[in-house]
């Protein structure tokens, strides 16, 4: 019942005498949001995100993959969105047409994210680029071989930086 409370505002209410109150939901602009640095989920906390998100750590990092793997194969692709260097969109990343990228759409689609896949993904996801800043913004590779200067190296994946 609290929760319902916080989550409305309660119009010409007199304390005490909340049967008589007009409630209206809570409406709060984004930017309203980060003026007043209430923790938020970042604009690309999507539900077609997250799933591609999730599609790519699977398939990437696989079904016995650690935290640690699947976790940097996230945090590659965002930085990589937040990159000049590639499109600003994670289908866009993981869709361009080049030798390297990961797999064509059809490919990506039939990939079947286990629970822990959609989980990193959604928790990259809602952090957005603050979550992940204490990486490097050039960690832009990862391989079986090495693409840059090795940041980690782990379950047969080199973690590059971009020189």
């Amino acid at each position: 019942m609290f929760k319902k409370m916080v989550a409305l505002i309660i119009a010409g209410c007199v304390i005490g005498n909340a049967s008589v109150c007009a409630a209206r939901p809570l409406s709060v602009s984004y930017q309203r949001m980060q003026q007043q640095r209430i923790d938020v989920p970042s604009k690309m906390y999507r539900r077609k995100n997250i799933e591609l998100l999730a599609k790519i750590i699977q398939h990437e990092a696989g079904n016995t993959a650690s935290d640690t793997t699947s976790l940097l194969v996230g945090i590659v692709v965002m930085k990589r969105v937040k990159s000049e260097l590639f499109p600003n969109s994670i289908k866009k990343v993981l869709l361009q047409d080049n030798p390297r990228q990961y797999l064509d759409e059809a490919a990506l689609m039939k990939v079947s994210p286990n629970e822990r896949s959609y989980e990193i993904a959604e928790e990259l996801l809602r952090k957005g680029q603050k979550g992940i800043k204490e990486y490097p913004d050039n960690l832009l590779y990862h391989a079986n071989f090495i693409q840059g200067q090795v940041y980690m190296y782990s379950e047969g994946i080199y973690f590059c930086l971009r020189r």
